[in-house]
């Protein structure tokens, strides 16, 4: 039986990305079993931070080489170049090269009806 995805793990600093309630993208170095992510589905986020939130996936996950990713989606993942993006995977994945395939994950804090389950306090409460 192949092993169904079902959480993301991220270091710590990331958790503020997803407190707006914005889709954030993710890029990982691809795992057979650990990355395929269907759009609707509901995972759990465990956040460095010391959080575990339900993150909803926003799309099916994109499976490619790394020097296939466009300069788009390096802008929407991190606002980067491509060199950029390189560099700072190699800080969690020693040794990538643009060869390896990659998983470009979109997500958001899930929601119940058009609210989001988590975020930041109005100001003033």
């Amino acid at each position: 039986m192949a092993k169904k995805a079902w959480r993301l793990i991220f270091v710590e600093g990331l958790l503020h990305n997803y407190l707006e309630g914005d889709e954030v993208w993710t890029f990982r170095k691809y795992s057979p079993g650990s990355h395929e992510f269907v759009k609707g589905q509901i995972i759990e986020g465990h956040f460095k931070d010391g959080l575990m939130l339900l993150l909803e996936v926003m799309e099916d996950t994109r499976v490619k080489p790394f020097r296939d990713i466009t300069d788009d989606e390096c802008g929407a993942w991190g606002d980067c170049s491509y060199k950029v993006m390189m560099k700072q995977m190699a800080e969690y994945y020693p040794g990538v090269i643009g060869d390896d395939t990659a998983a470009l994950i979109c997500t958001r804090l899930a929601r119940v009806g058009d609210r989001q389950i988590a975020g930041f306090l109005p100001e003033g409460v």
